[in-house]
This record gives C-alpha cells, sequence and structure tokens, in this order.
C-alpha cells in the first residue's frame, strides 16, 4: 500500500512546502488550487505507474513469450504523452473552429513534417510489435486519430501534413519485410530523419550564432508548456533512434555514441542556422535517456530469465 500512497503523499508534502516557500518570494503567489493540481498529477503518475507494470509483467505467471520489452513500452507511453500533452481540452467550439480554419488558410503540405510524421508512425508500429500488442497494424491505424483529435485539445495545432505522414507511415509499415536486414535500414532511416529535422530548412547564413553550453537552459526560458511538448518529442525521437539501433545488433554504448555524435553535429551546425538554438542539451538528453533504456532492458531481461 506504501507504494501506492507513498507517491502521492510525497508530491503532497513537497507541493506543500512550495507553496508555503513561495509566501516569501516576491512577485510569486501561493496558490491552493496548484496544490490541488499537483496532487492529482502525483495520483496519474501512480495510475501510470501501475498501467505501466500490468502491461509489462502480468500479475499471472507468464511464459518468456509473454515478457514485454519495457523500454519499447515506455516508448509507447512518451509517444502518448508526446500527441495528447497538455491533456486538456478544449472548451465550446470557438477554439476547434479557429483551428480547422487556420488549417484551410495555411500551407497544405509541408514535406519535413510528412516525413516526420511517416518516420514517427512506422517507428510506433515496431514498438507496437516488440510489446506483444495483437495486431499492431490494426491498433497503428487507430493511432492516426491522435493527429485530428489534437483539434480539441488546449495548445495544439495539427497540419494536413501530420495527418498525411501518419498515414504513410501506416501504409509503410503495413507494407514492409519481416527480414532481420531490414532492421538495419530502418535504424538508419530514421537517425536521417532526425539528421534532417535538425538541419531544416537548410539556409545556412555566414555569421555564426552563439553556442549554449548550459544544458537545458532554453527550455527552462520557454514558456513551460511549450517547453514539456518539446521535450517529450526530444526524447521520443532520440530514444527511438537509440532503440532501434539496438534492434538492429548494434551495442548500446555504440548507438549512445552513434546518436549523441549526430545530434553533437547538428548542433555545431546550427550555429550557422537562422532562428535555430545551438546548444548542448539534445547529445545530453540522448545520453541520459540512454541509460534509461540500459535499466529498462536489464530489468526486462531479468523477467525474462525468471520467466524460462
Amino acid at each position: 500500500m506504501l507504494g501506492l500512497y507513498g507517491p502521492v503523499l510525497l508530491g503532497l508534502c513537497l507541493s506543500a512546502s512550495m507553496e508555503m516557500a513561495q509566501l516569501y518570494t516576491p512577485t510569486r503567489d501561493t496558490s491552493l488550487l496548484d496544490l490541488t493540481t499537483n496532487v492529482i498529477g502525483s495520483a496519474l503518475g501512480v495510475v501510470l505507474a501501475i498501467a505501466f507494470e500490468r502491461i509489462a509483467w502480468p500479475w499471472r505467471i507468464t511464459p518468456r513469450e509473454a515478457v514485454v520489452d519495457q523500454s519499447a513500452l515506455m516508448l509507447v507511453f512518451c509517444w502518448a504523452a508526446w500527441q495528447l500533452f497538455p491533456f486538456f481540452p478544449v472548451l465550446g467550439i470557438y477554439a476547434p473552429t479557429r483551428k480547422i480554419l487556420s488549417l484551410a488558410t495555411g500551407p497544405l503540405f509541408s514535406p519535413m513534417s510528412f516525413v516526420s510524421a511517416a518516420a514517427v508512425w512506422y517507428a510506433l508500429g515496431l514498438l507496437l510489435t516488440r510489446i506483444g500488442v495483437r495486431n499492431p497494424g490494426k491498433w497503428l491505424a487507430y493511432s492516426v486519430l491522435a493527429v485530428p483529435l489534437q483539434l480539441f485539445i488546449a495548445g495544439r495545432a495539427p497540419t494536413p501534413s501530420d495527418f498525411l505522414g501518419a498515414v504513410a507511415g501506416c501504409l509503410l509499415f503495413a507494407a514492409r519485410s519481416r527480414s532481420k536486414a531490414v532492421a538495419a535500414t530502418e535504424a538508419w532511416a530514421f537517425l536521417g530523419v532526425v539528421v534532417l529535422r535538425g538541419l531544416s530548412p537548410f539556409r545556412f547564413a555566414p555569421a555564426a550564432t552563439a553556442f549554449n553550453w548550459i544544458p537545458f537552459s532554453a527550455l527552462l526560458e520557454t514558456e513551460w508548456q511549450y517547453a514539456v511538448q518539446v521535450l517529450l518529442e526530444k526524447i521520443f525521437y532520440y530514444t527511438v533512434a537509440i532503440w532501434l539501433l539496438r534492434a538492429s545488433g548494434v551495442r548500446l554504448w555504440r548507438a549512445v555514441a552513434i546518436v549523441s555524435a549526430s545530434l553533437a553535429a547538428i548542433e555545431a551546425l546550427q550555429i550557422h542556422l537562422p532562428a535555430r538554438t545551438a546548444e548542448i542539451t539534445d547529445p545530453i538528453l540522448a545520453i541520459l535517456m540512454a541509460f534509461v533504456l540500459f535499466i529498462l532492458s536489464r530489468e526486462t531481461g531479468k523477467r525474462f530469465r525468471s520467466a524460462e
């Protein structure tokens, strides 16, 4: 029971302490609403942890085939959080109508958004397959609905290219080959998409901007909802790139080195890209997520051996 109530009580104590400390902090206000939402967030975190545990390791005695790849399951959870964040529904019809009108007046097709969405949904299909979902193609098709659903989520604005790319990713997954040699192509193709995204829009300026050596400083200076959305997006892309390289047979440390070096090269080139922030955050984030993959993979291995 402590595993259920302990995190919620810890969240309550931590949030209450922070709110009381704000009484003595200029320009900050103590709010009971903040305390309530923080406690609710702690409770939701416990619920998600229970759901993760139930999927990754059912309470019944399972054979070896029933042991789920927890790193793949974590990435599926990350994809869902990225697509549905900040989880606040839009009230009324004004905001969805405005979003639809902006779609009609904005650009109908963006090649980079299309390719990115196709890569994301194709990778999602591979993740669903790894966690043992029955008929992953069907569930992958259902997941495309997450794009139009964003019309009814506060702060999200889907584009036609996102939807078309998601559909294309589903079709590519349905037509993929089952041979092991394809795994390497999938991994390097996804990493190529990451590189293209980092170098877009490919207009280099002769004058270089400053390089930021303070990790996560740009995210901390950004409005928090947008910052969390960007962080979830980066976590998914970089961790999936490492995961796919591992799935193709590359050792973890080599996969981390390849992805981190690629991200470092992208950041080095971004000093010549207008409207881009060159910083050390992305390579460090990839290394941190590799550590998470290592922990989850080791736990999956232990449970796989215990089920023999």
